[in-house]
């Protein structure tokens, strides 16, 4: 999956005005919510040396994942009367 992170230089190289980058590494893999990764700090590190913020993206196009059942497996997870998942704004900043 290295070859996902490569050519970034030559994008960037050929690109004016870009400010946020925002790379799919996250796969939704399964209906239990697992994740896979190919996410590359040496990508992360070039891209904030060129001024650029990065925001990775979670995809879920995997047809074998479906989107309900995933969504239930996500609320059942926390304690009666919680959402599971939930979080404050300040673990995001």
């Amino acid at each position: 999956m290295k070859a996902a992170n490569e050519g970034i230089e030559d994008a960037l190289a050929a690109t004016k005005g870009l400010n946020t980058i925002s790379p799919t590494w996250f796969s939704v893999t399964d209906n239990s919510g697992n994740i896979s990764s190919i996410a590359s700090t040496d990508y992360v590190d070039y891209a904030h040396q060129c001024g650029l913020e990065v925001w990775a993206l979670v995809d879920n196009f995997d047809q074998n994942v479906d989107d309900m059942e995933l969504a239930q497996s996500y609320f059942k997870q926390g304690e009666p009367g919680e959402s599971a998942g939930k979080c404050s704004t300040s673990e995001w900043n």
